[in-house]
């Protein structure tokens, strides 16, 4: 070079020049924190279909809900973790028939007696919904049970001389957020 007064300010200039866009090294992922294993963990799961062969019903319901088989009505109990005495749950009840009726008459010729068992009962609205070739007919009502009042929808289905009915419950302040979980696990309901 001939001017080496130079020679260190462009050395100076071009090192700093480099190192402007240059980034600290990107740190290399380290083991999963519990945070992030317990979210894993928690991804949610596909439901579970629930056969019980005796009555030839099937039903849907989430994977976390433990299910019980009982010898008489309710037939059916599914309960998600952590329920209280009032849900949220579902039930499925089977009743033999001597005529035989659609799902909504069904429905409506039980309100006299649900008026007896569950003193105070509201029906709150109702009708019927068509799919998959059957007819599946619903009730939403409500009615107290000691300091609270429990909300209930129920999907009914009528083969020949028999009535397949599935309730879910829920008290009134978790109601809203379960009714989506509950329509679908009424509408869900197969028969063989």
């Amino acid at each position: 070079m001939k001017n080496p007064k130079y020679l260190v300010p462009a050395l100076a200039l071009c090192g700093l020049v480099s190192l402007g866009p240059a980034s600290c090294p990107k740190k290399a992922p380290g083991p999963a924190t519990p945070e992030a294993t317990a979210n894993a963990e928690k991804a949610p799961q596909p439901p579970q279909r629930v056969y019980d062969e005796r009555f030839g019903i099937t039903l849907i319901v989430p994977a976390d809900w433990s299910v019980t088989r009982k010898p008489n009505n309710p037939v059916l109990f599914a309960v998600a973790p952590g329920a209280g005495q009032y849900g949220p749950m579902a039930n499925v009840v089977v009743e033999k028939l001597n005529q035989r009726m659609a799902p909504y008459d069904y429905l409506e010729a039980n309100i006299l007696g649900m008026r007896i068992s569950l003193p105070g009962l509201a029906i709150k609205q109702g009708g019927v919904e068509l799919g998959a070739g059957a007819a599946n007919a619903w009730i939403h009502y409500s009615y107290p049970r000691k300091e609270i009042t429990v909300e209930a929808i129920a999907y009914c289905r009528t083969v020949e001389y028999n009535a397949y009915v599935v309730t879910a419950v829920a008290p009134d302040e978790m109601f809203e957020k379960q009714e989506p979980l509950f329509r679908t696990i009424g509408r869900s309901l197969r028969i063989d």
